[in-house]
């Protein structure tokens, strides 16, 4: 038997007022297996990407205070609207990152006094910073640091 014809079988059945029969219970058990061997296969096919989303997870739950038990999955919602993202947006994120860290080393190394605007006005020599990192600069080892942990980790697995 396979999954089609095991779940036009349950469809059938759960049509009427039914007590499973041995055909039932192996349909079901045929659906049961196909579920946990196609789960296991994906999770090992995607491995390294599952250790990147328990870390970014526990990460998050942590910096966030988020429970793992929250019924509104505040975690997961975050984490699905971030991945849903185009790649091409988070490497836009990741070069802003870099280049707001450059800024803030560029102020430190200059006794720069960078204030919030609420607060006063930040010392002008803040101005003289140029942003280093550009888009497909940042794109480009990106995709290079990606490549290097797959075929590492394709070794790793060999």
């Amino acid at each position: 038997m396979n999954i089609k014809k095991a779940i036009e079988h349950f469809e059938f059945k759960f049509q009427k007022n039914w007590k499973p029969t041995p055909t039932d219970i192996i349909a079901l058990n045929c659906i049961i297996e196909f579920v946990n061997n196609k789960h296991t296969k994906q999770l090992q096919d995607n491995e390294m990407l599952a250790k990147l989303l328990v870390y970014v997870y526990a990460s998050e739950l942590k910096r966030r205070d988020w429970n793992i038990f929250d019924p509104y999955n505040t975690a997961q919602k975050w984490m699905g609207r971030y991945l849903e993202r185009p790649i091409d947006q988070v490497v836009e994120l990741f070069k802003e990152r870099l280049n707001e860290a450059e800024k803030e080393a560029f102020a430190l190394n200059n006794k720069i006094e960078v204030l919030h605007p609420a607060i006063g006005e930040t010392d002008p020599k803040i101005n003289d910073f140029v942003e280093p990192w550009e888009y497909e600069e940042v794109r480009e080892h990106l995709e290079l640091i990606i490549n290097l942990f797959i075929n590492q980790f394709k070794t790793l697995k060999q």
